[in-house]
Parts: C-alpha cells; sequence; structure tokens
C-alpha cells in the first residue's frame, strides 16, 4: 500500500559515518553482502547477514556500527515483533555513554525517536525528537514533533472503539468497499500460499439471523482471481458493476508491472470481458483505488501521473457516455500533497469525503482524514479523523454509508498484517 523508501548504505555512509571518522576506516566502506542487500531494499536479508558477521573478529571494532543498522533493519520492515527489536537497539545505543561521540549517535536518536512514535509512546518520542533537534537544528523534525503532540491530545478525546473484524486473516486483508451496509468487498493475500504478496478479491454479504458475514463469491465474475494482483474492488450499487485494479506480470523477469484500471459489466446474470478505463497510462505511472460515485456519473482513483502535486494524488474523471470519460481532474492541493493520497471514499449521505494520506498532520505514517464536498467533488477543508481511527501505523481504506459504522484497514498494534477494524458511533 505504501512505497518503499529507504536510504542506500552509500547515501548512510556519506550522511553520517564517512565525514566523522576523520580517516578512520567506516563498516560502510567495506564491501559485504549486508551492503548489497541493504541497497536492495532487502532488509530481513541483511539483518540476518549482519547478526552473522557480527562477532567475527574483523569486524568487531565496528559493533556500534552494526547494531545501529541491524536495528535500522528491522524499523525498515515494520511489524510488531521488529519495531520492538529496533527500539531495543536504538535504546542501548541511546543510553550508552561509549556512543555519545559516535558519528551515528545523532541519527540513533531520530530512529529511536521514530520507533517510539510507531509504538505508539508519543511523550517519549517527543521527548527524542526534541533532543535530536537541539543536537542537529533539523527544523524538518518539526512535523513529527507536531505529529506526536496531536497523538497526545487526540487520544484524550476520543471514546469511541475499534474492534479487529472476523473477517481479517493471518495474511495482509485490505481495500475495502462497501457496497451497502450488508455487502462488503475486499482484497486479500490469503489464498496466495507462496510470496504472499498476490491478492485476490473476496465478497461477503452481513447474514442477519447468524450475526456474521457469509461469503458471497457467487456474486463475482468467475475468472476474477485468475487475474494476478488484482486490488481495489468498487462496486455499483446493484452490483453489476465492478471497477478494479491490476498489475499484470513480466514472465521473463518476474517483475509486477505497472496498476492499470479495468472495469467488469453485468449483463443478464453474465460478466462481460475486463475493459480498460480510458486514461493516460504510460510507463512507470499507475492508477490504483478506483470509487465510483452512486450516481455512477464520477470515477475517483489515486494516480503517480504527471500533473499532480507529487507522489499519489486522487484524481477524478466524469462520465460523458457509456465507456466515455473526461480527461482526468485533480482534486486540487487542499487533500493532495507532496506525498500520497489513497483510498477515496464518498459518503453520500453526509457529503464527506475520506481518504488515506502520509502527508498531512496526522499520528503517524497514513492517517484517515475527510473534507466536506459539493455536489461538483469541491473539497472544503481537511480533519483528521483522530484517535482510535488513525494509529502510528498505516490507517487506510475507510469506508462508511452513513459516517457512524464501518470498517477500515490497519496495521496497527494488535494486528496480524492488514487486518480490517469494525467501528459503530451509535452505540
Amino acid at each position: 500500500t505504501a512505497s518503499n523508501k529507504f536510504m542506500s548504505f552509500k547515501f548512510l555512509k556519506i550522511l553520517l559515518f564517512f565525514p566523522c571518522f576523520c580517516g578512520a576506516q567506516s563498516f560502510f566502506e567495506l564491501d559485504t553482502k549486508a551492503k548489497d542487500f541493504y541497497d536492495q531494499g532487502k532488509f530481513i536479508e541483511a539483518s540476518n547477514e549482519l547478526k552473522k558477521i557480527k562477532y567475527e573478529d574483523k569486524y568487531k571494532v565496528f559493533k556500534g556500527e552494526i547494531d545501529f543498522l541491524m536495528g535500522v533493519c528491522y524499523f525498515k520492515n515494520p511489524n510488531q515483533r521488529n519495531l520492538n527489536k529496533s527500539n531495543s537497539i536504538f535504546k542501548r545505543i541511546r543510553y550508552s555513554k561509549r556512543y555519545e561521540s559516535a558519528s551515528f549517535y545523532n541519527q540513533n536518536i531520530l530512529f529511536y525517536a521514530k520507533t517510539l512514535h510507531r509504538l505508539g509512546d508519543f511523550s517519549l518520542a517527543l521527548e527524542n525528537y526534541i533532543a535530536y533537534k537541539e543536537l542537529t537544528n533539523d527544523t524538518s523534525i518539526n512535523l513529527y514533533m507536531n505529529s506526536c503532540q496531536f497523538a497526545i491530545e487526540s487520544k484524550k478525546s476520543s471514546e469511541i472503539k475499534l474492534v479487529k473484524s472476523k473477517l481479517s486473516s493471518k495474511e495482509n486483508d485490505f481495500d475495502l468497499s462497501l457496497v451497502t451496509d450488508e455487502f462488503l468487498v475486499l482484497s486479500s493475500t490469503k489464498n496466495d500460499t507462496k510470496e504472499k504478496t498476490d491478492s485476490d478479491i473476496f465478497f461477503y454479504e452481513f447474514d442477519d439471523k447468524s450475526n456474521r458475514w457469509i461469503s458471497r463469491d457467487d456474486l463475482l465474475y468467475k475468472k476474477i482471481n485468475s487475474f494476478s494482483h488484482i486490488q481495489n474492488p468498487a462496486f455499483n450499487n446493484d452490483k453489476s458493476l465492478l471497477y478494479f485494479s491490476q498489475a499484470s506480470i513480466d514472465k521473463k523477469t518476474n517483475t509486477l508491472g505497472d496498476f492499470k484500471l479495468f472495469c467488469l459489466r453485468k449483463d443478464n446474470e453474465y460478466w462481460g470481458k475486463p475493459i480498460l478505463v480510458p486514461l493516460p497510462y504510460e510507463p512507470n505511472v499507475n492508477f490504483k483505488c478506483p470509487h465510483l460515485s452512486v450516481d455512477e456519473e464520477t470515477l475517483l482513483f489515486s494516480s503517480n501521473m504527471s500533473g499532480g502535486f507529487g507522489g499519489y494524488d486522487i484524481w477524478m474523471i466524469k462520465r460523458i457516455s457509456h465507456d466515455k470519460w473526461t480527461e482526468p481532474i485533480n482534486l486540487g492541493n487542499e487533500i493532495n500533497t507532496s506525498e500520497d493520497e489513497l483510498y477515496p471514499f464518498i459518503s453520500e449521505s453526509n457529503k464527506k469525503l475520506f481518504f488515506s494520506s502520509n502527508g498531512h498532520l496526522g499520528i503517524g505514517a497514513f492517517d484517515i482524514f475527510h473534507t466536506n464536498i459539493d455536489d461538483n467533488l469541491n473539497t472544503r477543508g481537511v480533519v483528521n479523523l483522530g484517535y482510535p481511527f488513525n494509529s502510528p501505523n498505516d490507517d487506510l481504506s475507510f469506508v462508511s454509508i452513513d459516517g457512524k459504522k464501518g470498517y477500515l484497514s490497519s496495521n496497527r498494534k494488535g494486528s496480524s498484517n492488514f487486518d480490517i477494524y469494525f467501528f459503530n458511533n451509535e452505540e
């Protein structure tokens, strides 16, 4: 869901170590397998390799650097267990007098603060962000400090509770789409027994008699899950139109291609073939998270296409005729930032547009926001939903017919991976 951004060994060496060793060799100048893994973004493999060489005689002099880098690797793969590991490493370095003059000490404080932030210890995280800023005069840290302060205040004022849904599996469950209060569609990797990355679409109906969700995959196009990497299902109200995003696999290189938007139409109980939604497709441009308005005249989506404000923006196209649409229209810089905005969802009853973003002030990572909209989708103000809808981790794919009860997907503390959470504000 969020892009994988990481600093290469070379960048870390230049930024943190090389200028400060005054001629002494740094671990970051050595040619190691760990370095290769790290630069490829393979953080688990890098941490395993670092663990292996840590006690070898020739690397003992670099123990502090290796420990710090192991912490960074764990932080870059942030499940609960790894965050606890990175927290332990960064904490040990933070309060060890022997490392106070080390070239990586300041960066360790920053990573310690970020780890505490992800773990939800906002007060201690804030304390360490302040310490880092005092040592470095880095004003970019203000955003993180404001985020912690917002989280502390938000947590004080909320009485709403989120409950993990029984629809959650041990794998990633995300891309929620609420057709009505009784019909929920989602993407999940639970059928991918090998790589745990290829997602399928699942359709559920709420059964009042048994008070549980039952599978209604019979309502789906039978071949839908034969497509690779299909995500972001979005139905119309009578379940005769399905929009989704899908990326093909390059069989020669086994790499994932760009995501494009498709439409499936049902006629007399029979599904037609997928139709490509007419959009300005080009290499390295992705189109994701479609959401169809109730009147079926507007299709919202997220894309990193050119002409936006940076990262993924939320765009819309308006229907001209059957399968003909206008050119994409950006929803503007009130909601779109230089970072990523994903998962647009319109709650028709109270005229709000909900979306996830990591570019607005929030509790941490991706937060859920809403903005008031008019009939032409002009936006007015952006509001963070606050705690408990948002956490220090990624909170995505908010869906609610009336804004009072609904669902979201999150990898917050207590989740297996991305799990589904239910809220009911009416109770």
